[in-house]
Protein backbone atom coordinates (compact mmCIF):
# COMPACT_ATOMS: atom_id res chain seq x y z
CA UNK A 1 0.00 0.00 0.00
CA UNK A 2 1.73 3.37 -1.17
CA UNK A 3 1.06 6.30 1.88
CA UNK A 4 0.72 9.76 0.68
CA UNK A 5 1.09 12.97 2.66
CA UNK A 6 -0.99 15.95 1.34
CA UNK A 7 0.89 19.31 1.86
CA UNK A 8 -1.03 23.23 1.43
CA UNK A 9 1.15 24.90 -1.52
CA UNK A 10 0.37 28.82 -1.93
CA UNK A 11 1.65 29.09 -5.73
CA UNK A 12 -2.20 29.51 -6.59
CA UNK A 13 -5.28 30.82 -4.58
CA UNK A 14 -7.13 27.18 -5.17
CA UNK A 15 -4.47 25.36 -2.86
CA UNK A 16 -3.72 22.44 -5.59
CA UNK A 17 -2.03 20.11 -3.33
CA UNK A 18 1.18 18.33 -3.84
CA UNK A 19 1.24 14.57 -3.40
CA UNK A 20 4.40 13.12 -2.30
CA UNK A 21 5.45 9.24 -2.07
CA UNK A 22 6.78 9.22 1.44
CA UNK A 23 7.67 5.37 1.86
CA UNK A 24 7.20 2.02 -0.15
CA UNK A 25 6.37 -1.31 1.66
CA UNK A 26 8.89 -2.96 -0.96
CA UNK A 27 10.56 -1.77 -3.82
CA UNK A 28 8.27 -4.96 -5.92
CA UNK A 29 5.15 -3.55 -5.22
CA UNK A 30 6.37 -0.12 -6.79
CA UNK A 31 7.60 -1.85 -10.01
CA UNK A 32 4.43 -3.42 -10.25
CA UNK A 33 2.54 -0.50 -9.88
CA UNK A 34 4.86 1.32 -12.99
CA UNK A 35 4.63 -1.49 -14.72
CA UNK A 36 0.39 -1.61 -14.34
CA UNK A 37 -0.08 1.85 -15.74
CA UNK A 38 2.77 1.34 -18.36
CA UNK A 39 0.55 -2.06 -19.53
CA UNK A 40 -2.71 -0.07 -19.67
CA UNK A 41 -1.79 3.26 -21.88
CA UNK A 42 -0.57 0.62 -24.04
CA UNK A 43 -3.37 -1.08 -24.25
CA UNK A 44 -5.26 2.06 -24.78
CA UNK A 45 -2.69 2.93 -27.59
CA UNK A 46 -3.52 0.07 -29.70
CA UNK A 47 -7.37 0.41 -29.53
CA UNK A 48 -6.71 4.14 -30.36
CA UNK A 49 -3.95 3.64 -32.96
CA UNK A 50 -5.14 2.46 -36.42
CA UNK A 51 -3.80 -0.67 -37.01
CA UNK A 52 -4.46 -2.91 -40.32
CA UNK A 53 -7.50 -0.44 -41.70
CA UNK A 54 -9.29 -1.95 -38.57
CA UNK A 55 -11.44 1.66 -37.74
CA UNK A 56 -11.28 2.14 -42.03
CA UNK A 57 -12.82 -1.27 -42.20
CA UNK A 58 -15.49 -0.48 -39.69
CA UNK A 59 -16.35 3.07 -41.17
CA UNK A 60 -16.87 1.11 -44.43
CA UNK A 61 -19.08 -1.09 -42.85
CA UNK A 62 -21.46 1.16 -41.70
CA UNK A 63 -21.90 3.78 -44.41
CA UNK A 64 -22.91 0.26 -46.85
CA UNK A 65 -25.30 -1.19 -44.57
CA UNK A 66 -26.77 2.12 -43.22
CA UNK A 67 -30.45 1.36 -45.18
CA UNK A 68 -30.62 -2.14 -43.76
CA UNK A 69 -30.53 -1.21 -40.23
CA UNK A 70 -33.09 -0.19 -37.76
CA UNK A 71 -34.41 3.31 -38.39
CA UNK A 72 -35.06 3.55 -34.63
CA UNK A 73 -31.51 2.97 -33.78
CA UNK A 74 -30.53 6.50 -35.04
CA UNK A 75 -31.19 10.07 -34.86
CA UNK A 76 -30.26 13.34 -36.27
CA UNK A 77 -26.37 14.03 -35.15
CA UNK A 78 -24.51 17.00 -34.58
CA UNK A 79 -25.90 19.58 -37.18
CA UNK A 80 -22.74 20.47 -38.62
CA UNK A 81 -21.91 16.84 -39.32
CA UNK A 82 -24.88 16.35 -41.54
CA UNK A 83 -24.90 12.67 -40.34
CA UNK A 84 -27.53 10.84 -38.16
CA UNK A 85 -26.44 9.24 -34.84
CA UNK A 86 -26.11 5.34 -33.46
CA UNK A 87 -28.77 5.80 -30.18
CA UNK A 88 -28.74 1.92 -30.08
CA UNK A 89 -26.35 2.20 -26.63
CA UNK A 90 -28.55 2.19 -23.93
CA UNK A 91 -26.84 2.53 -21.38
CA UNK A 92 -24.41 5.62 -23.04
CA UNK A 93 -27.63 7.32 -23.72
CA UNK A 94 -29.10 7.29 -19.75
CA UNK A 95 -25.87 8.69 -18.61
CA UNK A 96 -25.57 11.46 -21.27
CA UNK A 97 -29.30 12.34 -20.31
CA UNK A 98 -28.80 11.71 -16.61
CA UNK A 99 -25.44 14.45 -16.75
CA UNK A 100 -27.26 16.91 -18.20
CA UNK A 101 -29.54 17.37 -15.82
CA UNK A 102 -27.41 16.79 -12.92
CA UNK A 103 -25.19 19.55 -14.36
CA UNK A 104 -25.77 22.44 -12.52
CA UNK A 105 -25.52 20.69 -9.45
CA UNK A 106 -22.42 19.47 -10.11
CA UNK A 107 -21.34 22.81 -11.21
CA UNK A 108 -22.47 24.05 -7.78
CA UNK A 109 -20.69 21.13 -6.09
CA UNK A 110 -17.46 21.90 -7.01
CA UNK A 111 -17.71 25.62 -6.88
CA UNK A 112 -18.80 25.25 -3.23
CA UNK A 113 -16.56 22.31 -2.64
CA UNK A 114 -13.45 24.77 -3.98
CA UNK A 115 -14.32 27.49 -2.59
CA UNK A 116 -14.31 26.06 1.29
CA UNK A 117 -11.14 24.62 0.51
CA UNK A 118 -9.72 27.84 -0.50
CA UNK A 119 -11.10 29.54 2.59
CA UNK A 120 -11.21 27.03 5.46
CA UNK A 121 -8.56 24.64 4.32
CA UNK A 122 -7.28 23.56 7.13
CA UNK A 123 -11.04 22.48 8.15
CA UNK A 124 -10.75 19.52 5.40
CA UNK A 125 -8.29 17.85 7.58
CA UNK A 126 -9.48 18.03 10.49
CA UNK A 127 -10.23 14.23 12.05
CA UNK A 128 -12.89 13.70 14.63
CA UNK A 129 -10.52 13.20 18.12
CA UNK A 130 -10.95 9.91 20.61
CA UNK A 131 -13.63 11.66 22.93
CA UNK A 132 -15.62 12.16 19.64
CA UNK A 133 -15.31 8.81 18.08
CA UNK A 134 -16.23 6.90 21.45
CA UNK A 135 -19.22 9.24 21.64
CA UNK A 136 -20.41 8.50 18.62
CA UNK A 137 -19.40 4.98 18.50
CA UNK A 138 -21.64 5.00 21.99
CA UNK A 139 -24.60 6.22 20.18
CA UNK A 140 -24.69 4.24 17.08
CA UNK A 141 -24.89 1.46 19.68
CA UNK A 142 -27.55 2.60 21.33
CA UNK A 143 -29.48 3.38 17.75
CA UNK A 144 -28.59 -0.90 16.81
CA UNK A 145 -29.05 -2.37 20.18
CA UNK A 146 -32.70 -0.25 19.95
CA UNK A 147 -33.11 -1.35 16.38
CA UNK A 148 -32.17 -4.92 17.57
CA UNK A 149 -35.08 -4.92 19.86
CA UNK A 150 -37.61 -3.62 17.11
CA UNK A 151 -36.27 -6.22 14.20
CA UNK A 152 -36.64 -9.22 16.92
CA UNK A 153 -40.29 -7.76 17.87
CA UNK A 154 -41.10 -7.61 14.63
CA UNK A 155 -40.49 -11.07 13.75
CA UNK A 156 -41.73 -12.66 16.77
CA UNK A 157 -44.91 -10.95 16.30
CA UNK A 158 -45.72 -12.28 13.04
CA UNK A 159 -44.98 -15.68 13.83
CA UNK A 160 -47.25 -15.16 16.60
CA UNK A 161 -49.46 -13.78 13.93
CA UNK A 162 -49.02 -16.46 11.72
CA UNK A 163 -50.28 -18.67 14.45
CA UNK A 164 -53.46 -17.51 15.43
CA UNK A 165 -53.82 -16.77 11.88
CA UNK A 166 -53.68 -20.53 11.18
CA UNK A 167 -56.05 -21.16 14.11
CA UNK A 168 -58.93 -18.74 13.42
CA UNK A 169 -61.62 -19.20 10.61
CA UNK A 170 -61.53 -17.41 7.33
CA UNK A 171 -64.51 -15.81 8.33
CA UNK A 172 -63.07 -14.44 11.79
CA UNK A 173 -60.31 -13.51 9.67
CA UNK A 174 -62.62 -11.37 7.35
CA UNK A 175 -64.23 -8.89 10.49
CA UNK A 176 -61.00 -7.86 11.69
CA UNK A 177 -60.86 -4.11 11.21
CA UNK A 178 -57.55 -3.54 11.11
CA UNK A 179 -55.22 -6.90 10.03
CA UNK A 180 -51.63 -6.73 10.91
CA UNK A 181 -49.59 -6.42 8.34
CA UNK A 182 -45.97 -7.11 8.47
CA UNK A 183 -44.37 -5.97 5.00
CA UNK A 184 -41.10 -4.42 4.53
CA UNK A 185 -42.83 -0.76 4.35
CA UNK A 186 -44.66 -1.40 8.00
CA UNK A 187 -41.07 -2.62 9.25
CA UNK A 188 -39.20 0.76 7.94
CA UNK A 189 -42.60 2.19 9.77
CA UNK A 190 -42.05 0.82 12.76
CA UNK A 191 -38.16 0.84 12.84
CA UNK A 192 -37.26 4.12 12.13
CA UNK A 193 -39.73 6.08 13.50
CA UNK A 194 -37.84 9.25 14.13
CA UNK A 195 -38.69 10.05 17.82
CA UNK A 196 -38.36 6.75 19.23
CA UNK A 197 -35.59 5.95 16.70
CA UNK A 198 -32.57 7.21 18.88
CA UNK A 199 -32.94 6.79 22.42
CA UNK A 200 -36.57 5.26 22.94
CA UNK A 201 -38.97 4.36 24.91
CA UNK A 202 -39.56 0.77 22.96
CA UNK A 203 -43.06 0.18 21.80
CA UNK A 204 -44.38 -2.96 21.03
CA UNK A 205 -45.58 -3.78 17.10
CA UNK A 206 -48.56 -4.49 18.03
CA UNK A 207 -49.18 -1.88 19.85
CA UNK A 208 -47.72 0.30 17.49
CA UNK A 209 -49.84 -0.36 14.81
CA UNK A 210 -52.95 -0.59 17.27
CA UNK A 211 -51.74 3.33 17.75
CA UNK A 212 -51.67 4.27 14.15
CA UNK A 213 -54.78 2.60 13.49
CA UNK A 214 -56.52 4.27 16.17
CA UNK A 215 -59.26 7.09 15.96
CA UNK A 216 -57.05 10.86 15.98
CA UNK A 217 -57.73 13.51 17.82
CA UNK A 218 -58.40 16.98 16.60
CA UNK A 219 -56.50 20.36 17.65
CA UNK A 220 -57.43 21.86 20.73
CA UNK A 221 -56.41 24.58 22.89
CA UNK A 222 -56.81 22.42 26.07
CA UNK A 223 -54.30 19.65 23.65
CA UNK A 224 -51.95 22.31 22.74
CA UNK A 225 -51.69 23.40 26.70
CA UNK A 226 -51.10 19.89 27.82
CA UNK A 227 -48.12 18.93 25.17
CA UNK A 228 -46.78 22.36 26.19
CA UNK A 229 -46.74 22.03 29.94
CA UNK A 230 -44.69 18.23 28.90
CA UNK A 231 -42.53 20.57 26.68
CA UNK A 232 -41.86 22.75 30.23
CA UNK A 233 -41.89 20.13 32.60
CA UNK A 234 -39.10 18.38 30.27
CA UNK A 235 -37.17 21.15 30.13
CA UNK A 236 -37.24 22.26 33.77
CA UNK A 237 -35.52 18.81 34.41
CA UNK A 238 -33.01 19.21 31.35
CA UNK A 239 -32.23 22.64 33.08
CA UNK A 240 -31.89 20.99 37.10
CA UNK A 241 -30.08 18.18 35.93
CA UNK A 242 -27.49 20.48 34.00
CA UNK A 243 -27.00 22.93 37.12
CA UNK A 244 -26.60 19.95 39.55
CA UNK A 245 -23.57 18.96 37.49
CA UNK A 246 -21.75 22.00 38.08
CA UNK A 247 -21.88 21.43 41.76
CA UNK A 248 -22.36 17.74 41.80
CA UNK A 249 -19.37 15.83 40.71
CA UNK A 250 -20.72 12.22 41.28
CA UNK A 251 -20.27 10.77 38.15
CA UNK A 252 -16.30 11.73 38.02
CA UNK A 253 -15.41 10.63 41.32
CA UNK A 254 -16.58 7.37 40.70
CA UNK A 255 -13.76 7.18 38.09
CA UNK A 256 -11.31 7.50 40.36
CA UNK A 257 -10.33 4.61 42.42
CA UNK A 258 -8.14 6.03 45.31
CA UNK A 259 -10.89 8.68 45.61
CA UNK A 260 -13.39 6.52 46.14
CA UNK A 261 -11.57 4.21 48.44
CA UNK A 262 -10.75 7.40 51.08
CA UNK A 263 -14.34 8.65 51.46
CA UNK A 264 -16.25 7.87 54.56
CA UNK A 265 -19.43 5.21 54.32
CA UNK A 266 -21.90 7.74 54.51
CA UNK A 267 -20.30 9.36 51.32
CA UNK A 268 -20.43 6.62 49.09
CA UNK A 269 -23.68 6.13 50.00
CA UNK A 270 -24.39 9.82 48.83
CA UNK A 271 -22.61 8.96 45.65
CA UNK A 272 -24.56 5.94 45.12
CA UNK A 273 -27.88 7.33 45.82
CA UNK A 274 -27.13 10.05 43.52
CA UNK A 275 -26.05 8.33 40.88
CA UNK A 276 -29.62 6.48 40.76
CA UNK A 277 -31.60 9.76 41.39
CA UNK A 278 -29.93 11.23 38.46
CA UNK A 279 -29.99 8.03 36.14
CA UNK A 280 -33.78 8.12 36.98
CA UNK A 281 -33.86 11.82 35.71
CA UNK A 282 -31.95 11.46 32.79
CA UNK A 283 -34.29 8.79 31.32
CA UNK A 284 -36.95 11.14 31.94
CA UNK A 285 -35.32 13.70 29.95
CA UNK A 286 -34.38 11.66 27.24
CA UNK A 287 -37.44 9.61 27.07
CA UNK A 288 -39.37 12.88 27.78
CA UNK A 289 -38.51 14.40 25.00
CA UNK A 290 -39.08 11.72 22.35
CA UNK A 291 -42.33 10.79 24.20
CA UNK A 292 -43.93 14.49 23.94
CA UNK A 293 -42.62 14.24 20.15
CA UNK A 294 -44.50 11.16 19.64
CA UNK A 295 -47.62 11.94 21.63
CA UNK A 296 -47.96 15.11 18.90
CA UNK A 297 -48.12 12.38 16.05
CA UNK A 298 -50.43 11.37 18.31
CA UNK A 299 -49.05 7.86 20.02
CA UNK A 300 -49.25 6.51 23.43
CA UNK A 301 -45.34 5.78 24.19
CA UNK A 302 -44.98 3.89 27.50
CA UNK A 303 -44.48 6.19 30.74
CA UNK A 304 -41.65 7.64 32.03
CA UNK A 305 -39.54 5.58 34.70
CA UNK A 306 -41.04 5.60 38.24
CA UNK A 307 -39.40 7.30 41.50
CA UNK A 308 -36.36 5.16 42.57
CA UNK A 309 -36.86 6.30 45.73
CA UNK A 310 -40.31 4.78 46.12
CA UNK A 311 -39.57 1.63 45.18
CA UNK A 312 -37.94 -1.09 47.20
CA UNK A 313 -38.74 -3.97 45.40
CA UNK A 314 -36.44 -4.72 42.61
CA UNK A 315 -39.01 -6.59 40.65
CA UNK A 316 -40.83 -3.62 40.67
CA UNK A 317 -38.15 -1.45 39.58
CA UNK A 318 -38.29 -3.70 36.10
CA UNK A 319 -42.13 -3.18 35.49
CA UNK A 320 -41.25 0.24 36.82
CA UNK A 321 -38.45 1.97 35.40
CA UNK A 322 -38.24 1.06 31.53
CA UNK A 323 -41.88 -0.05 30.90
CA UNK A 324 -40.93 -0.71 27.17
CA UNK A 325 -38.49 -2.98 27.67
CA UNK A 326 -40.40 -4.83 30.09
CA UNK A 327 -43.45 -5.46 27.86
CA UNK A 328 -41.15 -6.65 25.22
CA UNK A 329 -39.32 -8.84 27.56
CA UNK A 330 -43.19 -10.00 29.22
CA UNK A 331 -44.42 -10.53 25.77
CA UNK A 332 -41.84 -11.75 23.84
CA UNK A 333 -39.63 -13.88 25.84
CA UNK A 334 -41.07 -14.70 29.87
CA UNK A 335 -44.70 -15.53 28.83
CA UNK A 336 -43.31 -17.67 25.88
CA UNK A 337 -40.80 -19.45 27.98
CA UNK A 338 -43.66 -20.31 30.66
CA UNK A 339 -44.53 -17.27 32.89
CA UNK A 340 -45.82 -17.46 36.22
CA UNK A 341 -48.41 -19.88 35.52
CA UNK A 342 -47.01 -23.12 34.89
CA UNK A 343 -45.09 -23.35 38.45
CA UNK A 344 -42.54 -22.71 40.50
CA UNK A 345 -39.89 -24.30 38.29
CA UNK A 346 -41.44 -22.27 35.28
CA UNK A 347 -41.52 -19.47 36.72
CA UNK A 348 -37.97 -19.87 37.50
CA UNK A 349 -36.17 -21.45 34.21
CA UNK A 350 -38.31 -18.09 32.11
CA UNK A 351 -36.97 -15.89 34.55
CA UNK A 352 -33.42 -17.05 33.74
CA UNK A 353 -34.39 -16.89 30.17
CA UNK A 354 -34.94 -13.11 30.05
CA UNK A 355 -32.00 -12.20 32.48
CA UNK A 356 -29.68 -14.29 30.14
CA UNK A 357 -31.17 -12.59 26.98
CA UNK A 358 -30.67 -8.61 28.45
CA UNK A 359 -27.47 -9.85 29.60
CA UNK A 360 -26.41 -10.45 26.22
CA UNK A 361 -27.99 -7.50 25.01
CA UNK A 362 -26.76 -5.20 26.98
CA UNK A 363 -22.86 -6.54 25.96
CA UNK A 364 -21.94 -9.81 27.84
CA UNK A 365 -18.77 -8.00 30.20
CA UNK A 366 -18.45 -8.90 33.65
CA UNK A 367 -19.71 -6.12 35.29
CA UNK A 368 -23.13 -6.61 33.26
CA UNK A 369 -22.87 -10.92 34.27
CA UNK A 370 -22.60 -9.75 38.16
CA UNK A 371 -25.64 -7.24 37.40
CA UNK A 372 -27.88 -9.73 36.09
CA UNK A 373 -26.48 -12.44 38.16
CA UNK A 374 -28.26 -10.76 40.79
CA UNK A 375 -30.95 -9.29 39.54
CA UNK A 376 -31.79 -12.95 38.92
CA UNK A 377 -30.98 -13.65 42.33
CA UNK A 378 -33.06 -10.99 44.40
CA UNK A 379 -36.14 -10.96 41.49
CA UNK A 380 -36.49 -14.55 42.24
CA UNK A 381 -35.96 -14.27 45.84
CA UNK A 382 -38.55 -11.68 45.97
CA UNK A 383 -41.14 -14.22 44.14
CA UNK A 384 -40.65 -16.84 46.44
CA UNK A 385 -40.74 -14.47 49.42
CA UNK A 386 -44.21 -13.03 48.03
CA UNK A 387 -45.71 -16.69 47.16
CA UNK A 388 -44.46 -17.73 50.90
CA UNK A 389 -46.06 -14.35 52.68
CA UNK A 390 -48.98 -14.31 51.20
CA UNK A 391 -49.96 -18.09 51.66
CA UNK A 392 -53.65 -18.07 53.33
CA UNK A 393 -51.78 -19.89 56.59
CA UNK A 394 -48.85 -16.81 56.79
CA UNK A 395 -51.76 -14.24 56.04
CA UNK A 396 -53.79 -15.06 58.31
CA UNK A 397 -50.95 -15.01 60.69
CA UNK A 398 -50.12 -11.57 59.79
CA UNK A 399 -53.46 -9.90 60.57
CA UNK A 400 -54.81 -12.51 63.36
CA UNK A 401 -51.37 -12.22 65.69
CA UNK A 402 -49.12 -8.99 64.87
CA UNK A 403 -49.96 -5.48 64.31
CA UNK A 404 -49.65 -3.30 61.74
CA UNK A 405 -47.13 -1.69 62.59
CA UNK A 406 -44.95 -4.71 62.97
CA UNK A 407 -46.09 -6.26 59.95
CA UNK A 408 -44.45 -3.51 57.83
CA UNK A 409 -41.08 -4.08 60.46
CA UNK A 410 -41.35 -7.90 59.38
CA UNK A 411 -42.12 -6.50 55.40
CA UNK A 412 -38.87 -4.15 55.74
CA UNK A 413 -36.90 -6.35 57.61
CA UNK A 414 -37.45 -9.26 55.21
CA UNK A 415 -36.95 -6.89 52.25
CA UNK A 416 -33.49 -5.67 53.29
CA UNK A 417 -31.27 -8.13 51.93
CA UNK A 418 -33.06 -7.93 48.43
CA UNK A 419 -32.70 -4.13 48.83
CA UNK A 420 -29.16 -4.26 49.33
CA UNK A 421 -28.44 -6.91 47.06
CA UNK A 422 -30.08 -4.68 44.56
CA UNK A 423 -27.88 -1.63 45.07
CA UNK A 424 -25.15 -2.90 44.59
CA UNK A 425 -26.51 -4.46 41.39
CA UNK A 426 -26.87 -0.78 40.08
CA UNK A 427 -23.49 0.02 41.48
CA UNK A 428 -21.93 -2.40 38.86
CA UNK A 429 -24.00 -1.38 36.14
CA UNK A 430 -23.40 2.03 36.49
CA UNK A 431 -19.68 2.06 37.22
CA UNK A 432 -17.94 -1.29 36.38
CA UNK A 433 -16.28 -4.09 38.42
CA UNK A 434 -13.78 -2.44 40.11
CA UNK A 435 -15.86 0.43 41.75
CA UNK A 436 -18.56 -2.15 42.45
CA UNK A 437 -16.52 -4.03 44.27
CA UNK A 438 -15.39 -1.13 46.54
CA UNK A 439 -19.35 -0.51 47.22
CA UNK A 440 -19.83 -3.85 48.33
CA UNK A 441 -16.55 -3.69 50.82
CA UNK A 442 -17.68 -0.40 52.12
CA UNK A 443 -20.81 -0.55 51.90
CA UNK A 444 -21.71 -3.99 52.79
CA UNK A 445 -18.95 -6.55 54.27
CA UNK A 446 -17.64 -3.37 56.26
CA UNK A 447 -20.89 -2.18 57.64
CA UNK A 448 -22.18 -5.85 58.25
CA UNK A 449 -21.64 -4.97 61.95
CA UNK A 450 -24.18 -2.03 62.07
CA UNK A 451 -27.15 -3.38 60.17
CA UNK A 452 -26.79 -6.96 61.88
CA UNK A 453 -27.40 -4.89 65.05
CA UNK A 454 -30.17 -2.45 63.37
CA UNK A 455 -31.76 -6.14 62.12
CA UNK A 456 -31.55 -8.03 65.29
CA UNK A 457 -33.46 -5.30 67.13
CA UNK A 458 -36.37 -5.34 64.81
CA UNK A 459 -36.85 -9.09 65.35
CA UNK A 460 -36.23 -8.86 69.19
CA UNK A 461 -39.06 -6.20 69.07
CA UNK A 462 -41.55 -8.33 66.43
CA UNK A 463 -40.56 -11.58 68.06
CA UNK A 464 -41.74 -9.67 71.47
CA UNK A 465 -45.01 -8.66 70.14
CA UNK A 466 -46.34 -11.91 69.03
CA UNK A 467 -45.43 -13.71 71.82
CA UNK A 468 -47.59 -11.27 74.10
CA UNK A 469 -50.45 -11.42 71.34
CA UNK A 470 -50.02 -15.44 71.87
CA UNK A 471 -50.53 -15.46 75.56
Amino acid sequence: MLAFQVTKTTKNIFNFTDIKILDFQENYNYIRCIDFYIKAISAALKLILPRNGHFENVWTASKENADKLIASDFAAGWSFLNRNKDISEIEWGYWQNWFFEVLPFLCGHLIIGKLIEWKFYQKLFMFPGRPDVEIRYYFLMMILSLANLRYTGFCLERCNWMKESQEKTSVKNSNEEHPMKFGFIDLLCYTTYLPLCFSGPLINYNEFKEQINSPKEGWSVSRLWRHSLSFLRIGFWALFFDFVLHYFYFTSLAYHLTVIQSLSQWTLVGIGYCQGQFFMVKYIIMWGVSSCIAQLDQFKPPKGPKCISHIYLYSEMWRYFDRGLYSFMKRYIYVPAGGSRNGNFQQLFASAVSFIYIFFWHGMTEHLFIWTALNFLVVSMESLAGKTLFHPFMANIWTKKMSAQNVRRLHSLLALPTLLASCIAIFYFMNGKEVGNIFLNRLILEAWNGISTCNYQALKTTVADIASRLN
